[in-house]
């Protein structure tokens, strides 16, 4: 380096200190513009978020950037300020260069001085002498220049206005709003967590006076389609301070916008149009004001009385609100529901405790009156269509109308009653209010009807109400009990009378009464009891006898608070007499004989008919009229064989009811089965054939101009007119083949009845020697009470058979004088002079008088002379007229031989019903009480041992025909079933055995049948005979050489006669009506033979006229 340069020359005191005033001046302006930035900086974000928060809740975010931005700008002034005084302080030369933007040649001047002391910038050939002087040189001309000029002042005087301005507006809200300010200054502390502080205060929304739904922001859920009322109500948190801001500020928008509206109305007077006071209102919103805005929508509200209010309506859709009352903002979604509504309603009903039902019944309600059985609790429940929060109960009293509420039971979407006692009420209002606090539309209204528990209803269906069986006959009579809420107790009660005795209008008394319970005690809620009673009138438990009535009661007892019984409508059954029964048949029979003669009659019209069309010309033939003819002639013999086919079916049926009475005599059964024979054979034959000609014959055109053919209509009629007298024929020979059967049934009638008449009157005196041998002679009234009781009742019965008599001597004398039979003519004549009728009522007065040695002597002259007309009047040779089942002792093998088919047949079907009673009870045996079933199986077993006595007697009577090859098994396998029935037990060996008995008797018909063909084949036996046994057997389901079932039972209730008679009871169909049923007609004869067949019912009936005017 030059030696030059290694001087050191400084500046002139007067020049330092220049540049010392100069440093000093532009210290202060940094200063001054670097505080009035910051505070600037730092005060306009504090105001920015304090005017943010006063419109909404400023977020956290912006609330950040807000003092990151004012902090940038307090940063930014303060790093300007330390760049220039701390980092990069002034030097004397950068002094010098902001002199030179003032005074540029001084400036440079004083950039060459400062340089000059520089030892680093001064030139190298510059001297020291010459460096001074230049230096004082520069410092004496720098004398006249201020560097202090050099300095602007003009950003500090603006950053300092700027500053005043600032803090002028600051000082507003830090005088008049403390605390909104100090919240702002909170809140712009980053992370600093203050809630924002609002003018206005509260303001929460409510929707109809409700909070929205809890866990949701604002939510409220509203009835859809709906009005509703929007409310905020809201504080002035600066009330206390005077004027609130909001208000001041709304009355100072007011004196703008009403400024506004001056000038543009002074405006409008000078034809100046102008619109200050809308653009300013759409500019700026008056702040006094509360916003609501939905949607597109916005709707104003004057701040005032601390509330605003708005009318909405809630569409279906959700919809968005937002609401701005000054400085607070509350947002909230409207969600449109359905009002809550009921989809179920169920009710769980406890019935009274006396029916004993195991739980409480559940069911619908529907309709607006609810029907209960008086006693009853109930619970009602119902489903609603959402969740609820409460629900209320209205009752109404049943007696006084007090109406009391309670809270109902809520639980999820559904809600119920407490128990309730039915009878204290008569009307339920149900109200609800869902999880929305939404309530239903409607409240549920229901009203009560209570239902008495009314009394069982107790019938016999399909039960003809007037029976008449023969004492052999057992009859199956159905049960039925039923009650509207439980069936108890099902029995039946029988009281059996002597035929005739409601004499003189008295109650009469029975001679026995009983009752049979059927089912004692059944479960709870059975509705319905269904049983069957088999009576049999020669049961040892009944023992009924001839000649009375019994009167049988369906009893049903249901649950209640007390004992209560009802009976049916009694079934009348008459316990008739075999002669009774006989001419019950033949009388019958007769009825059958009228219908035959009407076919007779049609059937000859018919031909008639037949004949005039044969007699036309081919031209009339062939006319229209003709063919309508010819049709109908077809009609009206397919109904005149339809009919004569019913008729033979109801002669079939007539057939199987006589075969029970021993005393009818079986050639009468034969000839009732030839005549169903025949007649089903003619209407299947000639009547057939001659509808066919009919019906052909419309068929065939019959042309005039063409010679006939064999099988044109002409031949088809003359054909048919040919079957038509066939069939004629027939039944003209049917005609007088019934007319004899009838004759002789009427005559084996009259016979019975004189019979019966004569046992009476021997019976009766053997009682009376028996009875009164040592009272005889004595006064009425000093008898014991029974021997007079026993007179009376005797003098009642000669009083009934001297009507018989009487009736009967009438009959005998008719028929003598019809038919000129010489036996009857004698009979009638004898009986004229005897005056029987006469004699038995002087034969009452004598029993009346206890003069019985008369009496007695009367009854047996009497019973002398009626058995002996009887002989005189019996058609059979042998006199036997039936018998017991014998038939007496036959020298006649082959009558020998009917006689014991018609037995065995009996037998058979007796066997087999007694196997359908064994099947019944073996099924109800379940819902029997065990007394009532050893009963009942005890009873089947007396009835087995009667049958086996029956055929016991029965083989004792074989006296030309052996013992039979399977009658010992057949008494065998009945003495089996006996046994089992007896222990008791009616499961299958029983049912084994009788299946076993029932095709032994099979068999053994089968053999009887084999010898009969025998017989015939060798001429001992009639053709006619031989076909009266085949024509019974087809009469009780039997077909002529037909093998019989299994012999070992291993097919029980399969009988040779084809079908299951094995069958299980079943329930008999019908309704119920107790006794406020209509009347109805006596359908059934006999119980064996099921329903008695339609043509019985008017011999039936007539035949208990004549027992009321007998009675009478």
């Amino acid at each position: 380096m030059n030696e030059n340069k290694r001087f050191n020359v400084g500046l002139p005191e007067k020049l330092r200190g220049k540049f010392k005033s100069l440093e000093r001046k532009l210290w202060f302006v940094d200063t001054l513009i670097a505080v009035c930035g910051i505070a600037c900086g730092l005060v306009v974000a504090y105001l920015l978020l304090f005017m943010s928060d006063r419109f909404w809740n400023t977020p956290a975010e912006l609330r950040f950037a807000f003092t990151l931005a004012g902090g940038a700008v307090a940063l930014h002034f303060a790093w300007f300020w330390s760049k220039h005084w701390i980092v990069n302080r002034r030097d004397n030369r950068v002094l010098a260069a902001i002199v030179q933007r003032k005074h540029r040649r001084m400036g440079d001047r004083l950039m060459s001085a400062v340089e000059l002391t520089s030892i680093d910038q001064r030139p190298e050939d510059v001297s020291e002498e010459l460096c001074r002087a230049a230096i004082e040189q520069i410092d004496r001309e720098s004398e006249k220049i201020s560097f202090n000029k050099a300095v602007s002042t003009r950003k500090s005087r603006i950053a300092f206005v700027l500053a005043v301005l600032v803090l002028g507006v600051l000082s507003l809200p830090l005088r008049y709003t403390s605390d909104a300010s100090q919240n702002a200054l909170h809140r712009a502390v980053p992370g600093g967590g203050a809630e924002r502080y609002t003018f206005v205060q509260n303001g929460d929304l409510q929707v109809n006076g409700r909070d929205p739904e809890k866990g949701t922001k604002g939510t409220f859920y509203v009835p859809r389609g709906e009005q509703l009322k929007l409310t905020s109500k809201f504080d002035f948190a600066d009330q206390k301070d005077g004027t609130p801001f909001w208000e001041t500020l709304g009355g100072w928008w007011q004196e703008t916008h009403n400024a506004a509206e001056r000038v543009d109305d002074y405006l409008g007077d000078n034809k100046i149009g102008t619109d200050f006071a809308n653009t300013f209102s759409g500019v700026l919103p008056n702040p006094g004001e509360a916003v609501l805005s939905h949607g597109k929508n916005t709707q104003q509200a004057i701040m005032q009385n601390g509330q605003v209010v708005y009318q909405l309506t809630a569409g279906t859709k959700p919809m968005g609100l937002h609401l701005r009352v000054g400085d607070m903002r509350r947002e909230a979604r409207i969600e449109p529901v359905a009002r809550p509504a009921l989809k179920s309603l169920h009710v769980s009903l406890s019935y009274p405790d006396y029916l004993h039902y195991p739980k409480a019944e559940s069911m619908d309600v529907r309709g607006g009156v609810f029907s209960f059985l008086e006693g009853s609790t109930a619970v009602f429940s119902a489903n609603a269509s959402r969740h609820l929060d409460s629900a209320n109960v209205k009752t109404t009293h049943a007696v006084t109308d007090e109406i009391t509420e309670q809270a109902g039971l809520v639980q999820k979407a559904k809600l119920s009653t407490s128990s309730l006692m039915l009878d204290d009420i008569s009307a339920l209002e149900m109200s609800w209010v869902d999880q929305y606090h939404i309530a239903g539309a409607t409240t549920w209204k229901l009203g009560f009807d209570p239902i008495k528990d009314m009394p069982p209803r107790a019938d016999s269906p399909d039960q003809a109400p007037v029976v008449a069986i023969i004492r052999s006959e057992s009859l199956s009579i159905p049960a039925l009990g039923e009650d509207d809420y439980g069936m108890e107790e099902l029995k039946i009660y029988w009281e059996c009378f002597k035929r005739g005795a409601a004499e003189n209008g008295e109650v009469p008394k029975p001679l026995k009464t009983g009752e049979v319970i059927l089912v004692e005690k059944a479960s709870p809620q059975t509705h319905s009891l269904t049983q069957t009673w088999h009576f049999d009138p020669s049961d040892k438990a009944l023992n009924i006898p001839d000649d009375t009535v019994v009167n049988v009661y369906v009893v049903a007892k249901d649950y209640y608070r007390t004992d209560r019984y009802v009976r049916s409508l009694p079934v009348k059954i008459y316990i008739l007499t075999p002669e009774e029964h006989a001419q019950l048949v033949q009388e019958n029979f007769d009825s059958k004989m009228a219908e035959l003669d009407d076919l007779v009659r049609r059937q000859e019209n018919l031909l008639e008919g037949t004949k005039q069309l044969q007699e036309m010309s081919p031209e009339d033939q062939a006319k229209k009229s003709t063919e309508k003819e010819l049709a109908r002639q077809e009609q009206e013999q397919k109904d005149i064989a339809e009919k004569l086919k019913e008729l033979a079916e109801e002669i079939g049926e007539l057939g199987k009811e006589a075969s029970k009475n021993e005393e009818i005599d079986p050639e009468t059964i034969a000839e009732m089965a030839k005549s169903m024979q025949e007649m089903k054979d003619l209407a299947k034959g000639e009547m057939s054939e001659a509808e066919k000609s009919l019906s052909e014959a419309q068929q065939q055109p019959q042309q005039p101009s063409q010679p006939s053919k064999p099988k044109d209509k002409k031949d088809k009629i003359d054909e048919a007119a040919k079957k038509e007298k066939e069939a004629l024929d027939k039944l003209k020979e049917m005609q007088k083949e019934a007319a004899e059967t009838t004759q002789d049934m009427y005559e084996n009638t009259l016979v019975l009845r004189l019979r019966k008449l004569g046992e009476y009157e021997e019976k009766l005196d053997k009682e009376l020697g028996v009875k009164l041998e040592s009272e005889a002679g004595g006064s009425f009234s000093e008898l014991p009470e029974h021997l007079q009781t026993f007179l009376n009742n005797r003098a009642d019965d000669q009083h009934r058979n001297a009507t018989k008599a009487n009736d009967l001597q009438g009959e005998i004398k008719r028929f003598a004088d019809s038919t000129l039979n010489e036996n009857f003519g004698e009979v009638a004549k004898e009986m004229d002079t005897a005056r029987p009728p006469e004699q038995l009522d002087l034969n009452a007065e004598k029993l009346r008088l206890n003069q019985s040695l008369t009496a007695r002597m009367g009854a047996k002259k009497l019973g002398e002379d009626f058995q002996r007309w009887a002989e005189k009047l019996d058609p059979s040779e042998d006199g036997g007229g039936g018998g017991e089942g014998e038939g007496g002792e036959s020298d006649d093998p082959n009558e020998e031989m009917l006689k014991r088919m018609k037995e065995l047949l009996r037998l058979r079907q007796a066997e087999m019903d007694l196997r359908e009673q064994t099947d019944e009870l073996e099924n109800d045996r379940e819902e029997r009480a065990a007394k009532q079933f050893e009963e009942g199986a005890r009873n089947l077993a007396f009835r087995q041992f009667e049958l086996l006595r029956d055929l016991q007697l029965e083989m004792d009577a074989r006296t030309n025909l052996g013992k039979g090859d399977f009658l010992d098994m057949a008494r065998d396998d009945m003495g089996k079933a006996g046994d089992e029935l007896d222990k008791p037990d009616t499961g299958k060996k029983a049912t084994n055995a009788e299946t076993d008995a029932i095709n032994k008797l099979e068999q053994e018909i089968a053999a009887l049948m084999k010898k009969s063909e025998s017989s015939a084949s060798q001429g001992e036996m009639s053709p006619e005979q031989m076909e009266m046994m085949m024509m019974m057997m087809q009469m009780m389901g039997m077909k002529p050489g037909q093998k019989p079932g299994p012999g070992q039972g291993d097919s029980p209730g399969m009988s040779s006669a084809g079908g299951n008679t094995n069958k299980p009871n079943q329930a008999t169909p019908g309704n119920v009506n107790g006794g406020n049923g209509p009347d109805r007609e006596p359908r059934k004869v006999a119980g064996r033979a099921g329903t008695m067949p339609k043509e019985f019912q008017g011999a039936l009936q007539g035949f208990f006229r004549g027992v009321e005017k007998l009675n009478k």
